[in-house]
């Protein structure tokens, strides 16, 4: 083998592996860009799943109140039949049994004003003394640092909403791997068409033109 075609060959060669070398980079970035995404994805779910747990903390506490309101709503409506506006919903109806407990009332109505079905009926649901019931509705109401608290699981859920999307954005970013496959592959032909068929089409041509001007 003369020079002159070492030296084709060794150019043919070295084009080659510049198309490989183009081709595992373009990978490669495709590869560190997916990388990149789901590193973000990763950041964005851990701060929401410390969101929700910030939420639960200072929603659960009020939850527990809301619910032994309900229950005991539940309890004395089933059994007695209120005609006062005040007690046709739980949030009004604890509104009255709140201030009637602060104006500490409860001990007088127990001992001088309510029935003996009334008492009956509380001792039937745990309350033995008015006392046992007066610190249960006091404890069981809504203060205004669980207002706040309520305010703040707010914020935070909006907060989360924020999250979510920019979560969602970035997972549309992501390449599939088959996509990234077929990418790869049309990179790669596109590649051989440079540096292979278009450049020996340019060749010929040249090549033609010349030999026509001779």
């Amino acid at each position: 083998m003369n020079i002159k075609s070492k030296k084709i060959l060794a150019r043919e060669f070295l084009i080659f592996i510049v198309m490989v070398v183009f081709g595992v980079i373009i990978f490669a970035c495709l590869y560190f860009y997916n990388s990149y995404q789901e590193n973000k994805i990763d950041h964005i779910s851990e701060l929401i799943t410390n969101k929700e747990f910030k939420i639960d903390s200072l929603q659960n506490p009020v939850n527990i109140k809301i619910e032994r309101q309900d229950w005991y709503y539940k309890e004395i409506t089933k059994d007695f039949n209120f005609t006062i506006p005040q007690a046709r919903e739980l949030k009004t109806f604890w509104s009255m049994v709140y201030r009637i407990a602060k104006n500490d009332s409860i001990n007088y109505r127990w001992n001088n004003q309510w029935s003996d079905n009334v008492i009956k009926f509380h001792n039937n649901i745990g309350f033995n003394t008015p006392k046992e019931l007066e610190e249960f509705i006091i404890v069981n109401t809504l203060s205004e640092n669980d207002s706040l608290k309520l305010k703040k699981v707010i914020d935070y859920k909006d907060e989360i909403y924020g999250l979510e999307k920019q979560k969602e954005n970035r997972e549309r970013k992501i390449i599939s791997d088959w996509r990234m496959k077929d990418w790869t592959i049309a990179i790669i032909i596109s590649l051989i068409c440079i540096f292979f068929v278009f450049r020996y089409l340019f060749y010929a041509i040249k090549w033609s033109l010349r030999t026509l001007k001779s």
